[in-house]
């Protein structure tokens, strides 16, 4: 007993600070995909804390951890198109803060930036995006229209810290009256590219039937170049039954031969 005492009288002062390090835990641990961000008596500094242990001044300095990775939200969507048909749909876009822009962001907007800045830019920019198509072509031009409202949050969220990674949209829906015009209008195209391609087929075997007929002609013509006497004597021999004529006629008009 009498040792211990001698050992705490001899190192009280590093118990002490042992004991003042546990209370007062100057140590940060970051967890991976996070960035903490350093206050100094309640303002924000500065000072970003990446992954990992790092280093703090207890009771002065206090850390607010901020999630940097990818996450996700989604907003339903009114809005008008250029020829004021209601279009609803809905989007969802998935973004990141900016790792080394955070402090920025918690001081000027704070944790609430989902519903304070996110969802009404989408619904903002889907109103200014859809207002510049037609119904119908919010459907054939669909790629475009994402490009546009991708461009948009792009650059209004960046301004905020907040970096845009993807916007998709769930298929729009119209009234049951205009889908309904939208479905007559694509049979009609497709019935007339139909007959145009119908109309191509038959034009082209009928140039091919000529062509055809062409060259059947040019072949007949070439073979009847190629006739000479010989060749038609030489048909007559094939042809003949071996059998003379009764009748033979001389050089003589008065010369009359009678075969028996």
């Amino acid at each position: 007993m009498e040792q211990v005492m001698q050992f705490f009288r001899k190192h009280w002062i590093k118990g002490i600070g042992l004991v003042l390090v546990f209370i007062l835990n100057p140590f940060v641990c970051i967890g991976t995909g996070h960035r903490g961000v350093v206050t100094n008596l309640g303002s924000v500094s500065d000072r970003i804390l990446g992954e990992g242990i790092n280093f703090i001044t207890p009771l002065v300095q206090s850390v607010k951890r901020i999630d940097v990775r990818i996450q996700k939200v989604e907003a339903n969507s009114t809005a008008p198109s250029s020829d004021l048909q209601e279009i609803h749909t809905m989007i969802t876009l998935t973004y990141h803060l900016s790792p080394n822009q955070v402090n920025k962001l918690y001081q000027e907007i704070g944790m609430d930036y989902e519903e304070t800045i996110i969802v009404p830019a989408i619904l903002e920019t889907m109103k200014h995006v859809t207002a510049q198509f037609t119904a119908s072509d919010l459907v054939t031009k669909r790629e475009n229209v994402s490009m546009k409202i991708h461009e948009s949050l792009h650059t209004k969220l960046g301004k905020f810290y907040i970096l845009v990674d993807e916007v998709s949209m769930k298929d729009f829906e119209f009234s049951k009256t205009f889908s309904e015009s939208i479905e007559l209008k694509q049979k009609a195209e497709q019935d007339a590219l139909r007959a145009k391609n119908e109309l191509e087929r038959v034009k082209i075997e009928a140039e091919q039937q000529i062509v055809n007929a062409r060259a059947e002609a040019e072949t007949l013509r070439l073979k009847s170049q190629q006739i000479t006497p010989m060749m038609v004597e030489m048909e007559r021999i094939k042809k003949w039954d071996g059998k003379y004529p009764d009748t033979y006629l001389g050089g003589g008009s008065n010369t009359l031969l009678q075969l028996k």
